[in-house]
């Protein structure tokens, strides 16, 4: 997170969960950084939401005077100073992982 935006930036996703809550969705779980590697938050949320909650999260955001599309790019950018973007796929278990392969 850019320096001293670390407050902001939270109340921001604070209010992106809010919107989940609304469109009936769980908050984004949320790791805050102690100690060690050079990062400040990590987020676990699911990379899709299902289907018709996307429209009903927009519904909520819009609402509530949030910022979307361009908007929103431009707003988050303002906080990060660098990010990655990391996909899995889970929870699962060693076995049903397995099971998954073609051999």
């Amino acid at each position: 997170i850019a320096p001293g935006q670390h407050e902001a930036f939270l109340r921001l996703i604070a209010q992106f969960d809010a919107a989940n809550k609304e469109a009936g969705l769980p908050p984004r779980q949320l790791y805050v950084h102690q100690d060690g590697a050079d990062w400040d938050f990590i987020f676990i949320q699911p990379e899709h939401n299902p289907p018709g909650k996307s429209a009903l999260v927009s519904e909520a955001l819009r609402k509530m005077g949030a910022p979307s599309d361009a908007d929103f790019f431009f707003e988050i950018r303002r906080f990060i100073a660098s990010h990655s973007d990391t996909a899995a796929v889970g929870p699962t278990t060693a076995a049903d992982w397995l099971a998954r392969a073609s051999h």
